[in-house]
C-alpha cells in the first residue's frame, strides 16, 4: 500500500457538490483510471481517502487537499494528476500529488479570499467576536482580529484564519453573507505551504 496526498481545485459549478459527494466523485474517478485504492478491513470495507478540510458546500479552493492510499503501485506521482483529471469532471482539476510530509493537524491557517458583488467591504476598528455552536450544542466564542483580514481591494477581502472559523461566517459577520469565497491556501505554524 502507497499513500499519496492529492492537491486539488474545485471551481465554478463544482462549488456546490457536497464533501461526500466529492468523495464520491474521486472514488469513480480512481475507478474510472484503473487506480486501485486500498480498502478498509470488516465487513463493510471502504476506500480509505479522506479529505482533509473539507469545504462547506458553495465555496471554490484553489488548494484543497485529499490523502487517498492505494492498493498496488501506481509509478510515478507526477503523471498521477494527467491520469486522474482525464476521469474528472469540469471545474475538478488534480493540480499535483506527492507524499504526504504533514500531518493534517498541522494546518494553522488558511488563506481565503471574500468577494462581494455589490458594495464594498467595510473593516472593523478592532476584533470580531461572534458565537459558533459546536456538534454538542455547545457555544464556543470566537475572535478574529483587525490583523487577519486585509482589504484586496473595495470588493475583495483577504482573510487568514484558523481551520476551525469560517470565512463566511466571518463575512456574514460584516454584512456580506452573499460573499463568494474561494480557499486560496493551507499553511502550517511557521507559515510554509501545507504539502
Amino acid at each position: 500500500m502507497r499513500k499519496c496526498r492529492l492537491f486539488f481545485s474545485k471551481t465554478g459549478k463544482t462549488r456546490y457538490i457536497s464533501h461526500l459527494d466529492l468523495m464520491r466523485v474521486f472514488r469513480r474517478a480512481f475507478n474510472r483510471a484503473g487506480i486501485a485504492l486500498a480498502h478498509s478491513d470488516g465487513f463493510n470495507p471502504h476506500p480509505i481517502m479522506a479529505g482533509l478540510l473539507p469545504l462547506p458546500t458553495g465555496q471554490e479552493s484553489l488548494c484543497d487537499a485529499l490523502d487517498v492510499t492505494f492498493e498496488t503501485e501506481v509509478g510515478s506521482f507526477l503523471l498521477l494528476p494527467e491520469r486522474v483529471n482525464s476521469c474528472l469532471p469540469d471545474g475538478i482539476r488534480v493540480i499535483r500529488a506527492g507524499v504526504p510530509a504533514m500531518k493534517p493537524a498541522d494546518i494553522f491557517a488558511v488563506r481565503s479570499l471574500a468577494e462581494i458583488a455589490d458594495g464594498e467591504w467595510v473593516l472593523p476598528d478592532g476584533d470580531i467576536t461572534f458565537e459558533k455552536r459546536t456538534k454538542s450544542g455547545n457555544v464556543k466564542m470566537l475572535t478574529v482580529t483587525r490583523d487577519q483580514l486585509r482589504s484586496v481591494s473595495p470588493r475583495v477581502l483577504e482573510l487568514l484564519l484558523p481551520p476551525d472559523i469560517s470565512p463566511a461566517l466571518v463575512a456574514a459577520e460584516l454584512g456580506h453573507d452573499d460573499a463568494d469565497i474561494t480557499r486560496v491556501g493551507m499553511f502550517d505554524k511557521s507559515g510554509r505551504d501545507f504539502i
